[in-house]
């Protein structure tokens, strides 16, 4: 099956390759052990806002939107997966 570059984002190719997971233990975690702030940290929320903003922007740019900007730089990568 091929699949229109058009019609996949790059957040759903992260979250296929990466899995769905936190990409900061105590947002997975929250009562672990291993943050030394643990319970009063003021980084978390920070930390959440950052994964949403980052989730946002990958789910609205799509593998089309890359080759275009590809294409304006007039260099050859190939973006087949």
């Amino acid at each position: 099956m091929t699949v229109s570059p058009s019609s996949i984002s790059v957040g759903e190719i992260i979250r296929f390759i990466e899995g769905a997971g936190e990409s900061v233990d105590c947002l997975e975690k929250p009562d672990s052990n291993h943050c030394p702030f643990r319970g009063g940290c003021v980084f978390r929320d920070l930390w959440k806002r950052a994964k949403f903003a980052m989730s946002d922007i990958f789910d609205a740019t799509t593998f089309q939107d890359l080759v275009d900007k590809q294409r304006q730089t007039n260099s050859e990568i190939d973006f087949n997966i």
